[in-house]
């Protein structure tokens, strides 16, 4: 990690695929089946089973689908504490050591993602995030793509910060990517497939950052 320390902005970091390995909503979904069907709580496996079913075949959009699964899965306690455990050992170290950077340079920090915000405020260790809102069976607007980059300028214009940093590993944070780098700050890919890659080669503007990049010394932040 480079030396500079420009501070006083605000560092955006993604969930799934970014801050940790993997998809949340995969592992919650996959857990609830477990822990309900292990209950003989046979309804409730059926509907998330039935759910994830229909997606993969093109009957279910993704947001129905996460509705309907989550509706099935609810948020008993103790399957909320064993997906917490679990999702902890899945955060990747090189954003984490970067996020602490950021802090110590006095960066506000803000997990922006379309996972669930019942079970994120359990994972995310920070003081903020905006997420889907989920309780009592409703879903409010999935914090996905313009959604999200809405949320986060929300929280900028609260909170009176210039957006620093946008830390990402899929293409539906373009809209943010685009916000980010008009504004003079820094996107950063985070373990990026082959077609999201593509597809921010050919974003104008182009500029990013790898974050194996970031954790070179040779880079002053």
């Amino acid at each position: 990690m480079g030396d500079g320390c420009l501070s006083g902005g605000l560092t955006v970091v993604d969930f799934d695929g970014t801050y940790i390995a993997g998809n949340s909503l995969h592992i919650y979904l996959r857990m609830a089946f477990m822990y309900h069907l292990r209950g003989l709580r046979l309804k409730r496996a059926f509907r998330i089973a039935m759910a994830l079913a229909m997606r993969k075949a093109g009957m279910l959009s993704h947001v129905a689908m996460k509705r309907k699964a989550l509706d099935a899965a609810g948020t008993p306690e103790s399957l909320l504490s064993g997906f917490s455990k679990k999702i902890k050992h899945m955060v990747r170290p090189d954003v984490a050591d970067f996020i602490s950077f950021r802090k110590s340079c006095g960066d506000v920090i803000l997990l922006a993602t379309a996972a669930p915000g019942f079970y994120v405020r359990r994972v995310w260790p920070g003081e903020y995030f905006v997420a889907t809102e989920y309780s009592d069976a409703t879903m409010g607007e999935e914090c996905r793509g313009e959604a999200k980059l809405q949320a986060v300028r929300r929280f900028i214009e609260e909170h009176g910060l210039r957006i620093g940093y946008m830390l990402t590993d899929h293409l539906d944070d373009a809209p943010l990517m685009r916000f980010n780098a008009a504004a003079g700050g820094t996107n950063v890919l985070v373990a990026p497939d082959e077609r999201t890659l593509r597809f921010f080669r050919q974003l104008e503007p182009t500029e990013f950052l790898f974050i194996e990049q970031i954790a070179d010394s040779t880079v002053t932040l």
